[in-house]
């Protein structure tokens, strides 16, 4: 089991996100995991990523629990997933560049060179010229910042990738393809956030949905339109 949720729950501003949930997502699995805008999303990816810990339960990311692992053991599984921020979260008193290497400098033995080189082909994937590595993020327009966070998670090629919240802001259709495209070309799972099953439906295969803090629905997503017709709460999340 790549990632288990083990009876946990959680709370944010006084707010019911998560009330002794447990779920597990294997390697390679496309999950979608669903709640209503403001009812903790982004909390329920950085509590599986090992950001935050929860307030009870345990949360295993390859089977390390992420609240009693050592900082050192849970660094090493950190490496190898990315994770899309809805906000971007990139650092903004650093260049484009160094947004992007850190991981290579922290956890890698590449020189200079090498780094350069995969940086430069990343962006010249999406469309950035040679002079976007000196870049600051202020003075990146609003849907750059989304393909520097998007490059940021899956530069280094991770075997699993959460990605929170991408569809709620800009529609960009490079965006979206370069997700579909990495997730289908690569053995990676993808834990992906979103308040809509209708939109997450080209990226992932199964759904949890969570409402009121509890699992109300964890299967596969082609069921979801024929349940829809009958079930109101399932209705309200397409």
């Amino acid at each position: 089991m790549l990632l288990k949720f083990e009876n946990v729950s959680y709370s944010s501003n006084e707010k019911n996100i998560l009330d002794n949930v447990s779920f597990g997502i294997s390697e390679n699995e496309k999950v979608g995991i669903v709640t209503r805008s403001g009812e903790g999303m982004s909390s329920i990816l950085k509590l599986a990523s090992g950001l935050i810990s929860p307030l009870k339960g345990n949360i295993y990311l390859r089977g390390h629990d992420t609240v009693s692992t050592s900082k050192y053991e849970l660094m090493k599984d950190k490496s190898k997933h990315g994770f899309y921020f809805q906000h971007n979260a990139l650092l903004y008193s650093m260049s484009v560049y160094d947004n992007l290497t850190y991981y290579y400098y922290i956890n890698t033995n590449m020189t200079d060179q090498q780094i350069e080189d995969i940086v430069l082909e990343k962006l010249d994937e999406f469309g950035f010229d040679r002079e976007a590595i000196d870049k600051f993020p202020i003075y990146l327009t609003p849907s750059e910042k989304k393909l520097i966070n998007y490059i940021r998670a899956i530069i280094h090629s991770p075997d699993l990738l959460f990605v929170d919240d991408i569809l709620s802001f800009l529609n960009l259709d490079i965006l979206f393809d370069a997700v579909e495209n990495y997730v289908s070309e690569n053995a990676v799972a993808l834990v992906m956030s979103h308040s809509s099953i209708t939109k997450l439906k080209r990226f992932i295969k199964r759904v949890i949905v969570v409402h009121e803090g509890r699992i109300y629905f964890d299967g596969d997503v082609v069921v979801i339109d024929s349940l829809a017709e009958e079930d109101r709460i399932i209705k309200s999340f397409l």
